[in-house]
């Protein structure tokens, strides 16, 4: 008996521990590997699992595990909650549900609402762009963005965001300057972009002290 409690203890506190730390980083990083394959043609040629998916495809299951972390967090929480000897009262049947819902909404779901709205407001803009200068997007690069902006997330959007057009920026500049060469394709920028807010936006968001954009 003692067995399966300590089995269940460890099987609990590995869930609550490492799986739900790194899920999400494990996550959109396959999801970034899978559109920066699905963005070049001699990756993508080489990769026949490639043929049934697409960036619809990768946006639809991207947003479904946004939500679904989100959901296992809520849940998560209050299970830690109800069996906390001082934290139980926070839930019924102590009192309403209103705290612990405006707890959880402050602290899973706000961030991902603020997410899911400029990385919308950054697609629309993108898409606008393209409307009167669409020689600046090749094929893919809009739900490129966009999927690029997803998986930043908020608040590491506000590294990714100016980190892609710098770099953006600077290649166009040097083609320019090196190779007469006035078209760059923006796809790949995206994606570095997007990898190093993944990674290391928490960091470079402490350095230049934007931690008040924590939500």
């Amino acid at each position: 008996m003692c067995y399966n409690y300590n089995m269940t203890d460890y099987l609990s506190n590995f869930f609550f521990g490492p799986v739900l730390i790194w899920s999400p980083a494990i996550f959109s990083f396959l999801i970034m590997s899978a559109a920066a394959t699905l963005y070049f043609p001699r990756i993508r040629s080489n990769a026949k699992i490639f043929k049934f998916v697409n960036y619809k495809f990768l946006i639809i299951y991207l947003l479904a595990f946004k939500v679904f972390y989100a959901v296992i967090l809520t849940v998560s929480q209050y299970l830690v909650w109800s069996n906390n000897d001082f934290t139980k009262y926070f839930l019924p049947p102590y009192q309403t549900f209103d705290y612990f819902i405006l707890y959880s909404c402050g602290r899973f779901w706000m961030a991902l609402v603020i997410s899911f709205g400029v990385s919308l407001i950054f697609w629309f803009c993108l898409k606008a762009i393209k409307k009167y200068r669409p020689f600046f997007f090749g094929e893919g690069e809009l739900e490129l963005g966009l999927i690029c902006a997803l998986v930043s997330g908020w608040p590491n959007f506000v590294v990714f965001l100016p980190l892609a057009f710098s770099l953006i920026f600077v290649f166009s500049f040097f083609r320019i300057l090196f190779f007469k060469k006035d078209a760059v394709a923006i796809g790949p920028y995206f994606l570095i972009a997007s990898f190093i807010s993944l990674f290391i936006g928490a960091w470079l968001i402490d350095i230049f002290n934007l931690n008040v954009l924590m939500v």
